[in-house]
């Protein structure tokens, strides 16, 4: 390329420019990423062994160990949560009325009955008041610290896919 009486000579492959231009070009090819592990957003460069941030993937022994942590914790809060919704359906008044909503929950996750016909029901034994209705609230309590240690399990096994192909790559095999 000519500006005016200068040639400017823009070949990347050439290896007398200092950094060479292919090199410059290359390091400056960067991502972001959000640590699968700690949630911490790094740039990192394109090889970049995994979707860790550097601190994680720093120690991978040390990550791995937090990340099994947390998921022993996540197990045992799941276990303590059934246990408590366990005990609450066992001493209501309308524990014997139990399983016929857990019979409706059935047919509605085999599709043999409508969600709207449930939804419909629950709300009206809901508004109703009494013993079913606190039965019906624990429930719905129980369902959604299930859904959010789900997601939190979700999470913890995806950390744990990216620890290891941080170490596959990272290491001779």
């Amino acid at each position: 390329m000519t500006t005016g009486s200068i040639a400017l000579d823009l070949d990347e492959d050439d290896i007398f420019a200092r950094p060479p231009r292919a090199a410059r070009h290359q390091q400056a090819r960067r991502a972001s990423i959000t640590c699968r592990v700690c949630g911490l957003v790094a740039n990192v460069p394109l090889d970049h062994p995994a979707l860790l941030c550097p601190g994680c993937l720093e120690d991978l022994d040390a990550t791995r160990d937090r990340v099994a942590d947390w998921l022993g914790k996540a197990l045992a809060r799941l276990d303590q949560v059934k246990v408590v919704w366990e005990a609450e359906r066992a001493a209501s008044p309308a524990a014997d009325r139990w399983p016929a909503i857990q019979a409706a929950l059935i047919a509605v996750a085999e599709k043999r009955a409508r969600q709207e016909d449930l939804d419909r029901t629950w709300a009206k034994r809901k508004a109703e008041g009494g013993a079913l209705a606190q039965l019906l609230n624990a429930y719905e309590a129980y369902a959604r610290e299930c859904d959010r240690l789900s997601a939190e399990l979700e999470r913890l096994s995806v950390a744990q896919t990216e620890i290891n192909a941080a170490w596959l790559a990272t290491n001779d095999i």
